[in-house]
């Protein structure tokens, strides 16, 4: 069973809801809306890391072609650095949520808005594996055939 697939789809939901919420809070003053944002962001940096332990487990399982094994490289790479950045922003979160001034929040929002950036390229590179390059995807004749 192929886990990556089903698996990448949570952080990139739950990253933007974080953003959305931490952008609520900031605007309206609303300090619940900005923990929920911050409860979110602890969820979709635990998912991110399933999502890049499911991706290294299906490396094994892909035919690389010079095309897919820099595409590959580059899907890694946006994976690794976008974990680090979230797992840094939490830290930064963690200590400093109840002194964190407006400003400090706009900052903050900005850098995760940047982060949100390289979760969009990673997973544009993701879709482009599979849908150029057919990364992972079984032929319909095989299955078909008798």
């Amino acid at each position: 069973m192929q886990w990556h697939p089903m698996s990448v789809h949570f952080p990139i939901a739950l990253s933007i809801t974080a953003a959305g919420c931490y952008l609520y809070g900031l605007v309206q003053k609303d300090a619940a809306a900005w923990k929920g944002g911050y409860v979110l962001h602890i969820v979709a940096t635990i998912s991110s890391l399933i999502a890049i332990l499911t991706g290294r487990s299906s490396r094994g399982d892909l035919e690389l072609t010079p095309t897919l094994e820099s595409l590959l490289q580059t899907h890694e790479l946006t994976g690794y650095l976008l974990i680090w950045l979230l797992a840094m922003l939490l830290i930064w979160q963690y200590l400093r949520i109840r002194k964190m001034t407006r400003s400090e929040k706009g900052i903050f929002l900005l850098l995760y808005m940047l982060v949100l950036g390289i979760l969009t390229y990673g997973s544009w590179i993701g879709g482009k594996m599979v849908y150029e390059e057919g990364a992972g995807v079984v032929p319909i004749e095989q299955q078909l055939s008798p």
